[in-house]
Order: structure tokens, then sequence, then C-alpha cells
């Protein structure tokens, strides 16, 4: 017989679609590229505030400002989105 397992724990956060200067103003050089290059506003609007959402909820958790969550110089511009590891403090960049 295996252990039971507690079951884990979930937070469920939401956000409005919102593409207001605040908004944009977590998104990184890469992202503002990304965000140009959308043609539909309210592509623009979703894409901004998913990745202002994802920043603001690894900032609250791990204690660090949403601005610096995000793939930085080094990535190589491949995208993929904020980062909870130490990549995205610049740790580990040879």
């Amino acid at each position: 017989m295996s252990a039971v397992q507690p079951a884990a724990a979930a937070r469920v956060v939401w956000s409005p679609v919102t593409d207001r200067p605040a908004v944009r103003a977590l998104l990184d050089e890469g992202e503002r590229g990304r965000y140009a290059a959308l043609r539909a506003p309210g592509d623009r609007a979703r894409f901004a505030a998913g990745r202002a959402l994802a920043k603001s909820v690894l900032g609250r958790l791990t204690g660090a400002p949403a601005r610096s969550r995000g793939g930085g110089p080094g990535c190589g511009g491949r995208g993929g989105g904020p980062r909870a590891g130490p990549r995205a403090r610049g740790a580990g960049r040879g």
C-alpha cells in the first residue's frame, strides 16, 4: 500500500483584460516588441494583461519586483513568459 499524499493547495488569481500604461510598464523589451507586433487591439490587451498578471503573482510569491520576472536579456528572444527560477534573476548565464 502506498501512503496517501495530502491535497495540494491551489490559488486562483484573475485579472480583467486591460491595456493600460501601468500594465504595459511591466513588459520587458522583448515583450514590448511582441506586443507591438500583434495587430488586433484585443490580442495586445490579452498579451499585456497575461504577462502582467503572471509577473505580479510571481513577484508576490517570491518577494521580487514584478518587473524582474521576465526572460530578460540573454533569453535570445525565445519568449516563454515570466520565470520563477534562478534564471529570472540572471543566475547561471555565461
